[in-house]
């Protein structure tokens, strides 16, 4: 999965921020205290970010505000990564959308339906709310391979899970059905890790408090011990923070 752009309305400092393109691999933000480097952060939970409308001298006083923080964000996929996630989350169908006049130029769509879907990234185009649970697309089909123009110009293939293969196979040709959304809002929540530490919470949390690693650090002493205990990944951890922090040349506990 990769992000590559978010847009924020009404959160925090911004109430607008327009497009912003991330870099395929690492992205900085720089700038002044109080300028929305944490907010910007903090916007990438998503419909699970705190309830924060902005606000600011341009927002009228006497207009109640809008108390909905809305994200708009451009995420990409693989065909391998649909599959992987429907498949954890217990879908036993992916409904992809497909230009009804593409599928003419495919002799025999019931074998060749894996190459068809997989010839280019998905790449959705979703809103997410802070009042809302759940994702949805921007636009239709939500993968934007082609324009949609209306009723009998789009149609839908089928993939579906075969319990005795453990794979997906062909399902076949149905309507206008899709539900790449909700497959793509599952790796929005289990693929984004938000890290916004902050140094007087630091070994605040009790010993044995668990090995995930809270948001804020709260319990990084706790995860270093339990990860050292595993010198393969200690290793790799080591070697991933001297990447990053070409001056930092050891850790240890």
């Amino acid at each position: 999965m990769k992000l590559k752009t978010i847009r924020i309305y009404n959160y925090k400092g911004f109430r607008d921020s327009g497009t912003l393109e991330l870099a395929p691999d690492f992205t900085v933000v720089v700038g002044k205290n109080n300028s929305g480097k944490s907010a910007l952060l903090q916007s990438f939970r998503l419909q699970r970010a705190s309830w924060k409308p902005h606000r600011s001298p341009s927002v009228e006083r006497d207009v109640p505000p809008d108390p909905s923080s809305r994200f708009e964000i451009q995420v990409e996929f693989d065909w391998g990564e649909i599959e992987s996630l429907a498949g954890r989350h217990g879908a036993t169908m992916i409904a992809f959308p497909v230009n009804r006049t593409d599928t003419d130029d495919i002799p025999d769509l019931s074998v060749n339906w894996r190459a068809f879907v997989s010839r280019q990234p998905v790449c959705l185009e979703l809103l997410c709310q802070s009042n809302q649970s759940a994702a949805v697309a921007t636009r239709v089909p939500s993968h934007g391979q082609f324009q949609d123009l209306g009723q009998g110009y789009r149609t839908t293939l089928l993939a579906n899970f075969q319990p005795n293969t453990g794979q997906w196979g062909f399902g076949g040709i149905v309507g206008n059905e899709e539900n790449l959304a909700e497959i793509a809002e599952h790796g929005l929540a289990t693929q984004i890790f938000v890290f916004d530490p902050e140094r007087l919470n630091i070994d605040n949390s009790p010993p044995g408090s668990g090995q995930t690693l809270a948001s804020n650090a709260s319990n990084l002493p706790t995860v270093l011990q339990e990860l050292e205990a595993n010198p393969a990944r200690w290793q790799l951890f080591k070697q991933h923070v001297t990447e990053i922090f070409p001056s930092i040349t050891s850790v240890a506990i």
